[in-house]
């Protein structure tokens, strides 16, 4: 039977086997996890207990493991939130908000104390299937009670560990363990938000096309799958990057679901998968003579030729859009992926690049392009310490983002052996470099002001489109 007991926040040890992502090495690891796939709920829950201290009835699920240790079973955002409150784990490189840190800083010896242990349900190792059914109830089966809904990802990682197939699920876990297509912060993202649904319907409908009985049998396989891993390995990208779906993108904007699904990635089409070539005979059909039997022979009959099987449609051409289309911002950044050090939060930011809707709202895209570049040109000077750019003047003050751009640009198309400037790499950032000169450039101090405190100045989606074509160049090459 269960046991109620206040258990000291140290002794309890967070799940680094959560539904909601992949397995983590270890607690930190698990937080920046939990951060990364959610910071709005998990900074509004840390801002909640600092406030109000832990709810006395908000009993975290426990269960006892062979070494007598605690591990949270429902719970580990309550948990993480209390274990950073306290001081037992590090808040380095978790990115609080600044407002929250301050509070961190200040919270008292008495809410400390009386926060040192918190109300847990203990459950032993032998009630294991107990403990499933709790989870079940508020998570996976979607209750209303559930305090931030499992996804459909973390749902198949429950099924998977109470012994229903999952294929979808281990061949996603085995790209994110083998592809180098993706930032950290990305496959955490991935891990814990992915349509796994999409997925598994997509590899039904692959498997038999590239050789395989079964998606189970193509799921064991991967990655091993031949002249064909490409093919699979982009198919699972375009569905994390929303553009694939059961019935919307790919070759026929029919999705998963079209006929043609995976041609244009190089998977052979559905008549040629087998290597088998249909026949038909004519005059086969039973006559009085013929002994009535289905597809008796009839030596009157005429085989004819095989039917050629139907050619495999063209590759897609991508359709051209217009440099103020909020398609071609999309279609850009989704080459682009920051390299080097320093830049954890900064592919966070670009990640949010890609998931913001510009069409709808333009202006917070404009917020985070305008950090995302403080943030590349703090790591470009950091990177390059004997450019002699400074981030600061004489005085301390930070120096205006304008004037650091413009000495990147200058550092950037100089050749570092002759001194002279190189004129592909200046046609190449010419279009930044028109921008950044502009005094009313969205990038510039004055444009930000007024976006935050002008009652009339407004950017529209097509302008911040053609803006950002313009810059993005600067921005690879600050984070190549």
């Amino acid at each position: 039977m269960p046991t109620l007991k206040h258990i000291p926040v140290r002794d309890l040890r967070l799940d680094l086997a959560n539904y909601r992502t992949i397995p983590q090495k270890d607690e930190i690891s698990a937080i920046q996890a939990m951060i990364t796939m959610d910071a709005t709920h998990f900074w509004g829950l840390m801002e909640s207990l600092i406030d109000d201290g832990f709810t006395p009835t908000e009993n975290l699920i426990v269960i006892t493991t062979a070494k007598n240790e605690f591990v949270v079973k429902e719970g580990n955002r309550r948990a993480s939130v209390m274990k950073l409150c306290l001081g037992l784990l590090p808040t380095v490189d978790m990115d609080v908000p600044q407002a929250l840190q301050a509070k961190l800083d200040e919270l008292s010896p008495d809410w400390k104390a009386d926060n040192t242990s918190i109300p847990c349900v203990v459950f032993s190792a032998g009630e294991e299937k107990e403990v499933q059914k709790i989870v079940s109830r508020v998570h996976a089966k979607l209750d209303p009670a559930s305090r931030v809904k499992w996804e459909s990802i973390a749902k198949a990682r429950f099924n998977r560990d109470i012994g229903e197939q999952e294929p979808g699920l281990d061949l996603f876990d085995k790209f994110l363990s083998h592809s180098k297509d993706l930032t950290q912060t990305q496959a955490q993202k991935w891990a814990g938000d992915y349509p796994i649904t999409v997925l598994d319907a997509a590899i039904q409908k692959l498997a038999p096309r590239l050789g395989f009985k079964s998606s189970r049998e193509l799921a064991d396989s991967y990655p091993l799958v031949a002249v064909h891993r490409k093919a699979v390995d982009l198919i699972v990208i375009e569905i994390g990057n929303g553009h694939i779906g059961f019935n919307t993108g790919a070759e026929d904007r029919l999705g998963v679901r079209g006929p043609n699904f995976g041609t244009s990635f190089g998977v052979p089409p559905a008549s040629t998968a087998t290597g088998t070539t249909p026949t038909t005979t004519q005059g086969s059909s039973p006559g009085p003579s013929s002994g009535g039997g289905v597809g008796a022979s009839n030596p009157s009959s005429v085989p004819t030729a095989p039917v050629p099987p139907p050619a495999a449609p063209s590759p897609r051409k991508l359709v051209a859009t217009t440099v103020n289309d909020p398609r071609t911002v999309k279609r850009e950044l989704k080459g682009f992926t920051p390299k080097g050090s320093e830049r954890v939060k900064l592919a966070t930011l670009v990640q949010e690049l890609k998931d913001i809707k510009l069409e709808k709202t333009p202006h917070a895209f404009c917020f985070v392009l305008r950090t995302v570049f403080e943030l590349s040109a703090k790591a470009y000077c950091n990177d390059n310490p004997g450019a002699g750019i400074a981030l600061a003047n004489a005085q301390g003050e930070q120096r205006k983002l304008k004037d650091i751009l413009t000495d990147i640009l200058e550092h950037l198309v100089t050749d570092p052996v002759t001194g002279k400037k190189v004129q592909a790499k200046q046609r190449q950032l010419h279009g930044a470099a028109t921008e950044i000169k502009d005094a009313d450039s969205l990038l510039s101090v004055t444009s930000m002001n007024q976006l935050v405190h002008g009652q009339t100045f407004l950017v529209s989606t097509q302008h911040i489109c053609t803006v950002f074509v313009k810059v993005l160049p600067l921005l690879k090459a600050m984070n190549s």
